[in-house]
């Protein structure tokens, strides 16, 4: 699917929740959902995560309630950055594993900071 996209544009949604939910990257969840080349280097990550734990992945909530005294309600919701919603899981893999730092990488909240599919295949060659 990244494939078809143009490297400067955005792809168009055509459901509103593209994929499985714990494979998905934040920018997947917002609202609108916003697609790019990266959203599959994401779920690349978590399979990555899966692979080395033997265990399907199960992240926490995508957002935390914090007390905020500017919001009419008393609190804000912020976003959990994925490190920490998959961090039960992150702590069962010897931290010196060859492919845990690509995967960190893949699970980075903000897709620039992801690799691209060619770093990829350079870091898994």
């Amino acid at each position: 699917m990244s494939k078809l996209l143009d490297s400067n544009r955005r792809m168009t949604p055509l459901t509103m929740c593209p994929g499985t939910l714990a494979y998905m990257p934040p920018e997947a969840l917002r609202e609108p959902p916003v697609y790019s080349k990266k959203i599959d280097c994401f779920s690349f990550g978590v399979l990555q995560i899966q692979i080395m734990t033997r265990q399907f992945p199960d992240p926490g909530p995508a957002m935390r309630v914090v007390e905020d005294s500017r919001s009419p309600t008393g609190t804000s919701k912020i976003p959990v950055l994925d490190s920490e919603r998959r961090k039960s899981h992150i702590d069962l893999i010897d931290p010196t594993h060859t492919l845990l730092p690509t995967a960190l990488d893949c699970l980075s909240y903000s897709e620039k900071d992801r690799p691209s599919a060619q770093d990829l295949c350079r870091q898994l060659a």
